[in-house]
């Protein structure tokens, strides 16, 4: 698999009051994060985002998505979750549709869900947009690493954040 770079995002502000469009999925809730982090890898079109819920963490939580349009000086874009074309797409991850989302534990385990059957298949345009997929998985484990140093130890695999971005 090819290397690819992230760039840290501004993490989304959730507003008081503001419905998390994942809460009846999960139990985990990102509004309630102790640590939080959007990495936007623009060389395989996806965003994750990850978080903990504690100090010390034993899991990280994690939200992918696959961005439908990146603008200016990294802004992307995301189908909305209530989107009726795939032209309908937005900036806030609590309105975007998200392709998997689950936890990775300490032991590297991971637990997680696709995208929602009720919304499509899981689907990809052609191989490229597979492997692009695939992709993201290191991108997952390598933020999960970054999260919960202490009780956790990954190799990069040819990751790279990019600083000062």
């Amino acid at each position: 698999m090819k290397d690819f770079s992230y760039e840290l995002a501004a993490a989304p502000a959730f507003a008081d009051g503001e419905r998390w469009h994942l809460t009846a999925d999960t139990a985990a809730d990102p509004r309630k994060a102790h640590q939080l982090v959007v990495a936007a890898a623009r060389d395989i079109w996806h965003v994750v985002m990850a978080w903990t819920d504690e100090p010390d963490a034993y899991r990280v939580h994690f939200v992918v998505f696959e961005a439908s349009h990146w603008g200016d000086a990294g802004a992307f874009e995301i189908e909305s979750v209530d989107a009726d074309t795939s032209e309908d797409t937005t900036r806030d991850l609590g309105r975007a549709a998200w392709v998997a989302h689950g936890t990775v534990k300490w032991d590297g385990c991971v637990d997680y869900a696709n995208e929602p059957t009720d919304r499509c298949y899981a689907h990809c345009c052609g191989m490229h947009a597979f492997v692009n997929r695939a992709q993201a998985w290191r991108l997952v484990y390598h933020l999960a690493a970054r999260l919960m140093p202490s009780n956790y130890e990954i190799d990069g695999g040819g990751v790279t954040e990019v600083l000062g971005a």
